[in-house]
C-alpha cells in the first residue's frame, strides 16, 4: 500500500470528501501515520470510526501495510 496513489483500490468504495482530500496524493508512512492517528484532519468530512493514538500500534499497522504493495 505505501508508494501507491490513495483511493484507487478497484475493490475499496470511496466518499467523495475522501477522493477530493487525497486527490493524486502516495500513501507514505508519514501520510498514513496522520490518517491513522486523525484521519479526520487529513480527509474532513469522511466517516472512518477507527483511529490509533499510540505511535507504537500506528507504526506497527504502516510496518504490515509495506507489505502488502
Amino acid at each position: 500500500m505505501v508508494g501507491r496513489i490513495a483511493g484507487l483500490a478497484p475493490s475499496m468504495a470511496y466518499s467523495e470528501p475522501f477522493k477530493k482530500a487525497l486527490a493524486g496524493r502516495v500513501w507514505t508512512e508519514a501520510l498514513l501515520n496522520k490518517w491513522s492517528e486523525d484521519p479526520q484532519n487529513v480527509a474532513p468530512d469522511t466517516v472512518i470510526l477507527y483511529h490509533q493514538d499510540d505511535l507504537e500500534k500506528r507504526q506497527a499497522i504502516i510496518d504490515f501495510l509495506k507489505t502488502l504493495y
